[in-house]
């Protein structure tokens, strides 16, 4: 078997996103990449941390033999708006080959908006919305139904959301989408569905149409599962107040067959392969997409972890079937 080389920038190479003593930003912690490495050779892998974005750029600038194996991508990449592809990206030129999705398909999930309109395309129900670049179209925000919620179109892990990212009404949208162009070059405005927040946990084998592991969970927060006004915001997210429980404790074993169902349309559609997150807002038996990401957490504490508590599995049997929907041959 082919060695794993562990390609990740972790969390304290960053700035925290969030006050007090904890950093917290959008990247796994030292101690979960730590972990996670051990979990893989516990299970009889030959896996070793490689490096991040910089040493990935340091072997294409210096012509470097790459070492033989699978490269592990676990990274977020480092601080710029088109982040997620940089690793993809540089492994398809360095020529090895990697997990996860490729950069193209990786860059176009991070956009939020985009995604939207290509899943509507393909018949997906999505909530209205539409894109902030500049101040000129900050009038397309009265023709959403309210009440609305604001985010950053390119960020993930609720950078940039917050409680007052709830709006009520279209002039106070507009207010907060002015505020956050300041920080932000693209803000996605959609309309807040009231309902069951659902994610979705996917492995699937690469390069096949095998799916190896499909969970959904329903996330609350305060014992609160329906949600009408609620926003999961970086604050929310950094503090792990939320709380799980496996979807069909919740919902009609029909409408959890269906997420999962169009989980997986969702992944073809996209061409998502190996470990992937897909998070929806239920309301009735409406199903609305909200986002995916390409490279979700991975480790004991983060969803995952979650979800294999729930589910009684063994944190290092779900790692194996990670390893096992990477390897293809």
């Amino acid at each position: 078997m082919k060695k794993l080389y562990i390609i990740c920038d972790y969390r304290e190479k960053f700035s925290s996103l969030v006050s007090g003593e904890k950093i917290y930003n959008d990247h796994i912690s030292k101690q979960s990449l730590d972990n996670l490495i051990n979990t893989m050779i516990g299970c009889g892998y030959n896996a070793e941390y490689f490096g991040g974005v910089d040493d990935l750029i340091k072997c294409y600038h210096e012509k470097i033999n790459m070492p033989d194996g699978i490269y592990i991508n676990l990274n977020d990449g480092l601080t710029e708006k088109h982040k997620r592809g940089q690793t993809p990206l540089l492994l398809e030129m360095l020529k090895v080959a990697y997990s996860g999705s490729d950069a193209f398909h990786t860059l176009l999930v991070s956009d939020k908006y985009f995604t939207n309109l290509c899943l509507q395309k393909n018949n997906i129900l999505c909530p209205g919305s539409v894109l902030i670049s500049e101040e000129t179209d900050l009038e397309q925000i009265y023709d959403l139904n309210t009440p609305l919620i604001l985010k950053p179109n390119y960020e993930g892990s609720s950078i940039g959301i917050s409680n007052q990212s709830f709006c009520q009404k279209h002039d106070q949208a507009v207010l907060l989408a002015k505020n956050m162009m300041k920080d932000y070059d693209d803000i996605l405005v959609q309309e807040y569905i009231s309902g069951y927040e659902i994610t979705n946990l996917l492995i699937l084998k690469k390069g096949t149409d095998k799916i190896l592991f499909n969970e959904a969970m329903c996330i609350s927060y305060n014992d609160q599962i329906f949600l009408t006004n609620e926003v999961f915001g970086i604050n929310e997210k950094s503090s792990n107040i939320r709380q799980y429980r496996l979807a069909n404790q919740v919902l009609d074993s029909a409408i959890v067959d269906k997420i999962k169902y169009i989980s997986e349309n969702i992944a073809r559609i996209l061409h998502l392969t190996n470990f992937i997150r897909i998070d929806y807002r239920i309301n009735c038996e409406n199903i609305y997409f909200i986002e995916a990401n390409t490279n979700p957490a991975f480790g004991v504490t983060s969803d995952v972890g979650k979800c294999c508590s729930l589910l009684n599995m063994p944190f290092d049997a779900f790692v194996s079937l990670f390893i096992d929907s990477v390897i293809t041959n």
